[in-house]
């Protein structure tokens, strides 16, 4: 077996793949994704006609439900902050911070958390994916939303079996991945003007496509090397699965599954892996209410038919044709005309079904009038709107915090390692003057040390004491390769100025870390015994509170130590004494 006959098996049995979450009780995760599909778009599974050919009516409660859980559960890239732990990561943090706004900004991750909420919120769960690419000639990270109807996961633990996506990719689009896969030219050749998604959708047919497998998991090694033992987690490209010519197109070896996906659902269940969201908790009362609506359409057009009964033969048999408007209708002696009622006395009956279904639904997804924002009517009791907020708001503020920690996960473990590494070379941003100053202070301060460990690491024949002044000179030096501070200006950041730099970087997202409201409210008596007494700053435990409470109200506290130094000792800048031992240098956010 291969990783094509793996593929091939998973794809083919994939519609028919059911797992028993009780006895009884089965889940097939590619019906339940296409009805959701269906729904989100108002059609139903068997047709939109009924058996006489009539258009069935569709009164969608799921859609604006689905809104309102989106929107409930939104964030922003706002939301995302770089902070440190220790007053030691004060410059690097608001490096970083300066690095992943400018990656955000870059890869367009405002729009990339809306669809990732949209998608938890529909399909039940969001499924994320990385990957790297190159854009004149530089390294370019991409974070991206899977579509579920193209892929294909483990029905019990998405994140622990294979994950299956589908590409149609048309000749040129593979054409431009020949420099980085193999066997494009075979690929090509596969090309046919039709294919299907995962939910048996018809892909556009106006250009050719060739149907690429992407295929992520942990396999044994002899699927992708003949004779190889032992397993690894692989990503690979195949193209001709089922067509009678399997290609792989590319394979390279993971460490895990996570440094490629990353999975969140919105109502985990246990047994299955696609969780449970906002459009499948309202399955039964859409099915319902549908079927309602249908009845109602019926009476009601039973209801606008005009029906007149009869003993008279004398009465002409069409109303519409044979009398005219105005005209008296003689009536024999002991005879009877009048018209029917076909006035459906189960009306009310029906509007109240309807009603009761939407209440069920308002109770399993959270979607009650006041968190809508729907007028109530006017005798509700305040408290009753107050309780019914608050229960749907602190529903949608979990799942929120769900959401948070998930896109803190991914920002930490993805975006910042590869933030610092692409910051060894330059960071664009704009700064302010006492920024600048702390950001070349601590350049300068690492490039003198590294200039003094080369030294003490010289051969024994070329070793040379360090005199006093030299660590300053180097520092100055440094800092005189960096040039003019303008408010915007690329920093060179020398290689390996993060290494070895102990400290801690937190993404906060949801204000989980830290109650930022309490915290500022605790520290703002602080400030203000700083702004009466400024020769407060110069009390070393005083000015870490203050430099921290700054931090949490989004302020790098780099602004004002430049600032508070100078008022410690005003003369510093005429009289520079430079340290004698490389443990005396510090970056300006220590002092």
């Amino acid at each position: 077996m291969n990783i094509s006959d793996f593929v091939r098996q998973r794809v083919g049995g994939y519609q028919n793949e059911r797992v028993q979450l009780a006895e009884g009780l089965y889940f097939n995760e590619y019906l339940t994704k296409r009805r959701i599909h269906y729904y989100t778009n108002s059609k139903y599974e068997t047709g939109d006609t009924d058996e006489l050919q009539r258009e069935k009516p569709f009164y969608n409660v799921s859609k604006w439900r689905l809104q309102v859980a989106t929107r409930s559960t939104d964030l922003d890239t706002k939301n995302v902050q770089v902070v440190a732990d220790h007053e030691d990561g004060y410059v690097p943090s608001m490096l970083l911070n300066r690095r992943v706004y400018n990656w955000m900004k870059e890869e367009d991750f405002a729009l990339k958390l809306n669809q990732m909420g949209y998608a938890r919120a529909k399909w039940g769960g969001v499924l994320v994916k990385k990957y790297e690419r190159r854009e004149k000639g530089k390294r370019k990270l991409c974070v991206d939303v899977c579509d579920w109807r193209n892929v294909i996961t483990d029905p019990i633990d998405v994140m622990s079996g294979a994950i299956i996506e589908m590409h149609d990719l048309s000749p040129t689009q593979l054409g431009k991945m020949g420099k980085s896969w193999e066997n494009v030219d075979k690929a090509m050749e596969l090309a046919t003007t039709k294919r299907k998604s995962a939910l048996g959708d018809d892909s556009d047919g106006s250009t050719e496509k060739v149907r690429v497998y992407e295929v992520t998991g942990e396999f044994p090694r002899d699927y992708f090397d003949d004779g190889a033992d032992g397993y690894a987690v692989f990503h690979a490209y195949l193209a001709g699965v089922g067509q009678g010519d399997d290609i792989v197109l590319f394979s390279e070896e993971l460490d895990a599954l996570e440094d490629k996906y990353r999975y969140l659902p919105w109502e985990k269940v246990e047994g299955r892996g696609l969780g449970v969201g906002v459009v499948e908790d309202g399955f039964e009362a859409q099915a319902w209410t549908n079927d309602a609506v249908q009845k109602e359409r019926d009476m009601l057009e039973l209801a606008s038919k005009i029906f007149y009964k009869t003993d008279d033969p004398s009465i002409d048999d069409n109303s519409l044709t044979d009398l005219q408007t105005g005209q008296i209708i003689k009536v024999e002696d002991g005879k009877t005309f009048a018209q029917v009622n076909t006035v459906p006395v189960a009306f009310p009956q029906i509007q109240e079904v309807i009603a009761k279904w939407d209440r069920q639904y308002e109770r399993v997804s959270n979607t009650y009038a006041a968190v809508t924002g729907e007028s109530m009517p006017a005798r509700t009791p305040f408290r009753a709107i107050a309780t019914m907020n608050q229960e749907g708001t602190s529903f949608f503020r979990y799942r929120l915090e769900e959401f948070g920690i998930f896109v803190g996960e991914i920002i930490e473990d993805w975006v910042v390692p590869f933030c610092v590494e692409t910051m060894n070379d330059s960071l664009t941003a704009e700064f302010s003057g006492d920024e600048l100053a702390a950001v070349d202070d601590a350049i300068g301060n690492d490039a003198a040390i590294q200039a003094m460990i080369e030294r003490a690491l010289a051969p024994v024949g070329e070793f040379e004491p360090l005199a006093p002044e030299e660590p300053q000179a180097m520092k100055d030096a440094a800092l005189k390769q960096l040039g003019a501070k303008p408010p915007k200006r690329t920093v060179r950041i020398p290689k390996g100025f993060f290494d070895g730099i102990e400290y801690k970087v937190t993404v906060d997202v949801t204000g989980e870390a830290i109650d930022k409201a309490v915290a500022l409210e605790s520290l703002n008596t602080i400030i203000m015994t700083v702004a009466q007494n400024p020769q407060i700053l110069t009390d070393p435990t005083m000015s870490k509170l203050f430099n921290k409470a700054a931090e949490l109200a989004g302020i790098t506290p780099v602004q004002f130590q430049a600032s508070a130094t100078a008022a410690q000792n005003p003369m510093a800048s005429q009289a520079p004494t430079g340290p004698t031992a490389p443990g005396s240098f510090a970056p300006a956010s220590t002092q």
